[in-house]
């Protein structure tokens, strides 16, 4: 049975397919089906996630859906979610757990026929319960590997062939118990691990749960009652109200919205009424946006993710060999199957993409949206911050102050045609007739030109001012002040505390930035740069061996965001912006750059202690395992609990706060 793949989306002559699989056993599992698929030559990359069970694969259109299903299903694995998975391990465990209590006791007290009732008891265990371990050994096989399914087979399987040689020519003791409490434990282990990786992708549950159910479209007008969830992204047309966007945020304070501000669907109204106008529903609305996000991110592979799974595809077979010297040396089967149960490199698999998706979803949760695994990581090293100052570290929305000479009429009508925050600002200001332009021209980081009157004008930047010039006579100056966001000296200060440098970057004059970084507190002030040259800046601070992150929400910061180890675009930025950030702030809140970085660290660090965690397991257990210190069953116990252990240890990133707010 086949199932549609998540999305499909088209990428120039590239298309980006998304499927869930099922069956995967091991991050072994997920490498066996990355090179099945990677076997069609029209497929360019393929990435496949243990921890969340999706495949993400780029390739032209000569790779139908039904072919990368007939690939998957060839390796051996399902397309689609298993949605029973959990209950048929907690199912299988209790009927392990059943079968095999007698046979724990018969360890500790003996009891007539004890092999004879060993036998009828571990056979369904083996054959009926630990069935799929065989076949996942057989798609390993067909293949050319091994995964953590080969090492269960070969184990168990060792020792109940043993015990049926011993039991009918009566050569020696039987370990029944051993192969079927074995597979109970493991069985635990994957009821357990499920259970947590479940647990691990809440965060996609709590965000789907937002969607809204109201059908809608473009330019509608919709009434939104008290306690009602908004159905759809659109701007506030009439009537005021706040608006409980926590989900979205992790700002638990309600917001205020009046005419012209903008409403995401999927948040809670909480006290007046209003209308307002659908600009996106469904698909193409905000919330959807940001579950795709996460989806992607949580399906993502980071860097230190690729060196694990290149330990992961050589363990198995060299712990095969290890315990085949072991045999020849201590001529012990036993000691043959400790060996091979306790080396599964299962919780080595779980180590990283267990932590993202944890750290990405918390991130979601509060309003941090990680692109990621490579910019989750590379977010742990940054050492150097770089803000942009319009709409980043001010609020965006300039108001004139100052007004020299009849000028204003003259500025606005000029300004009509521009797209610049300022523009807004002078028009607002104006309250006379706006007079026709001709030969409009923007020119990037100066200002403006056009023709009023048969008279040509230039509009632009004067010193700390704007000033209107004809034929390169000033005629007069405006002043235009950006209000400083009430959160960016906490922001800048909360950096500063961790230890990071921070930079303004600006193309204002050297004398208004330097007064704004001032009352800021940022002592580091790259001013007079244009849109063009900003990458260069940020390029300059890497040459001087630093890790930049770059910070803004223009289109003209979408190059040196580009450029930066990595970028992070605040929320209401242009969709450009948003696109060249490797980390996206939902919120305007410049200190939530500080919570950022404070997350990632702390989910690189779980990554890292997953790790060593997992590589200090096997480096203990397998001696332990051949000296004949540990007994099969108890290296089955071990090495489950061991995979439940990792993923335990990513869930406690759910406990994170932004402490980093209150610092």
């Amino acid at each position: 049975m086949s199932y549609p793949p998540m999305g499909v989306i088209p990428q120039t002559n590239m298309q980006i397919t998304k499927l869930n699989i099922s069956g995967m056993h091991c991050a072994s599992c997920a490498n066996i089906i990355e090179r099945q698929i990677k076997k069609n030559t029209g497929v360019k990359s393929v990435s496949v996630s243990f921890a969340s069970e999706k495949a993400t694969v780029t390739h032209d259109e000569s790779v139908t859906v039904e072919l990368l299903t007939s690939l998957v299903e060839k390796a051996g694995y399902k397309i689609g979610k298993n949605k029973n998975e959990l209950a048929q391990y907690k199912k299988k465990f209790i009927i392990g757990a059943v079968l095999s209590a007698p046979l724990a006791i018969a360890m500790m007290i003996p009891y007539p026929y004890m092999e004879w009732i060993g036998l009828i008891l571990a056979t369904p265990v083996q054959f009926w319960l630990g069935k799929n371990f065989y076949s996942g050994m057989w798609s390993a096989l067909r293949n050319r590997t091994f995964n953590m399914d080969s090492l269960i087979a070969i184990g168990t399987t060792t020792a109940y062939i043993y015990s049926i040689i011993n039991l009918f020519w009566q050569l020696g003791p039987t370990y029944f118990e051993t192969s079927a409490l074995l597979i109970t434990f493991v069985l635990l282990g994957k009821w357990l691990e499920t259970r947590a990786k479940g647990q691990a992708s809440q965060a996609i549950q709590k965000l789907m749960q937002l969607q809204p159910t109201i059908e809608t479209s473009v330019g509608q007008i919709i009434l939104v009652k008290p306690g009602e969830k908004i159905p759809a992204d659109g701007i506030v047309v009439s009537g005021k109200s706040y608006i409980d966007e926590s989900l979205l945020t992790g700002e638990s304070v309600p917001v205020k919205k009046d005419v012209d501000d903008k409403v995401i669907g999927g948040t809670i109204n909480t006290t007046g009424s209003f209308e307002f106008r659908v600009t996106a529903s469904g698909k193409n609305s905000r919330l959807s946006a940001i579950i795709r996000l996460v989806e992607e991110a949580q399906s993502s592979r980071a860097p230190i993710q690729d060196w694990a799974d290149k330990i992961s595809s050589i363990f198995v077979p060299v712990v095969i060999l290890v315990a085949i010297i072991t045999f020849v040396i201590t001529g012990s089967w036993m000691t043959f199957v400790a060996v091979i149960v306790i080396a599964c490199p299962c919780a080595l698999g779980l180590a990283t993409p267990t932590a993202i998706m944890v750290g990405t979803g918390k991130g979601a949760l509060n309003g941090i949206l990680i692109k990621g695994g490579e910019p989750l990581e590379k977010a742990s090293l940054i050492n150097t911050i770089v803000f942009d100052k319009t709409g980043t570290l001010t609020e965006g929305k300039p108001r004139v102050t100052e007004i020299n000479g009849d000028i204003l009429q003259i500025a606005a009508s000029l300004e009509r045609h521009s797209e610049h925050p300022i523009a807004s600002a002078i028009l607002k200001a104006n309250e006379k007739e706006l007079l026709n332009v001709s030969d409009f021209k923007a020119l990037p980081g100066t200002g403006i030109e056009g023709i009023i009157n048969k008279k040509k004008y230039f509009f632009g930047k004067h010193e700390d001012r704007l000033g209107l010039f004809q034929n390169k006579n000033l005629l007069g100056t405006i002043v235009v002040e950006d209000a400083i966001r009430e959160t960016s000296v906490k922001a800048v200060n909360l950096l500063r505390k961790m230890g990071l440098s921070v930079y303004m970057l600006t193309g204002d004059n050297q004398k208004t930035a330097d007064k704004i970084a001032l009352s800021l507190g940022i002592t580091n002030v790259i001013a007079e740069v244009m849109p063009e040259d900003k990458a260069a800046k940020i390029k300059q601070l890497q040459d001087a061996g630093r890790r930049v992150a770059m910070i803004g929400d223009g289109v003209n910061d979408a190059p040196a965001l580009a450029q930066a180890d990595l970028g992070i675009a605040m929320g209401s930025g242009s969709d450009v912006a948003m696109e060249a950030g490797g980390i996206v702030l939902a919120t305007n809140d410049p200190r939530n750059v500080a919570s950022a970085l404070d997350l990632a660290k702390k989910t690189v660090f779980k990554i890292k202690s997953n790790l060593f965690f997992a590589m200090i397991y096997n480096l203990l257990g397998i001696p332990v395992a051949a000296m004949g210190l540990l007994k099969p069953e108890i290296a089955g116990l071990a090495m489950a609990l061991s995979s439940v252990s990792v993923v335990t240890n990513s869930l406690l990133l759910n406990l994170w706060t932004k402490k980093s707010y209150t610092a």
